[in-house]
């Protein structure tokens, strides 16, 4: 059971990485016309890669629950804490997004969500 929760758990890291991806290509690409960066789609990758961050989380735990000697070893430990920042490093993100999208004036809110966009992919590559 331990290996299928692992596999899954793997199959969900590379699903993450490309709607991150996905979602900071248009955020990048539509940036300067918040129009047409505020739509459905946009708005839909935004609530899937909190949903996928959180499924990845919960896999953890059941790998780990699977498997407590695990802990034993460092890696995992490391693993596991990135695996909490990156959730909540998205779930941030997600905020201050959303948040912007609704105010489209603070050019300052721009620089923090694409500094925080190139540390969740960095996050993202680092621990998965």
């Amino acid at each position: 059971m331990y290996e299928i929760v692992q596999v899954i758990n793997d199959y969900f890291d590379i699903a993450l990485l490309l709607i991150v991806l996905y979602s900071s290509i248009m955020w990048f690409w539509f940036l300067d016309n918040e129009p047409q960066l505020n739509n459905a789609s946009f708005r839909f990758f935004l609530n899937l890669e909190i949903a996928v961050s959180i499924i990845i989380l919960i896999l953890g735990v059941f790998a780990i629950i699977y498997n407590i000697s695990s802990l034993s070893k460092g890696w995992i430990q490391l693993k596991s804490i990135l695996t909490i920042v990156t959730t909540l490093t998205i779930a941030l993100n997600r905020l201050k997004t959303k948040k912007y999208l609704e105010s489209n004036t603070d050019k300052n809110a721009r620089k923090k969500i694409n500094f925080l966009r190139v540390v969740i992919i960095g996050l993202i590559m680092t621990n998965y």
